[in-house]
């Protein structure tokens, strides 16, 4: 019975047509400056960046989370929300900063 509820409810999700008024702007940004990415770090109270080996990093009591090279340009949204899952930082909170 559950497995024909969710068939229908996902059936239903992919009927609906969505206009541009009523799709939701997203929380995090395509593209984010690295320098933007070490500002918000550290309005989350994170300390660093400090120099590693391949890769410097910022920390925050026992996490380390790496900052990508300067040298690649912007960071996507999709290593953007790996390194905001290794730091344990939620959209919202990332957007607020």
């Amino acid at each position: 019975m559950a497995i024909a509820t969710f068939r229908s409810s996902v059936i239903s999700i992919r009927e609906h047509s969505y206009s541009a008024d009523t799709i939701p702007d997203p929380v995090l940004p395509r593209q984010t400056p690295l320098r933007e990415l070490i500002r918000k770090f550290t309005q989350l109270r994170w300390s660093g960046p400090f120099s590693g080996g391949k890769h410097r990093f910022m920390r925050r009591g026992s996490q380390t989370v790496r900052i990508p090279n300067p040298h690649a340009g912007d960071v996507g949204i999709g290593l953007l929300r790996e390194i905001l899952r290794q730091a344990e930082i939620t959209d919202d909170e990332w957007s607020d900063a």
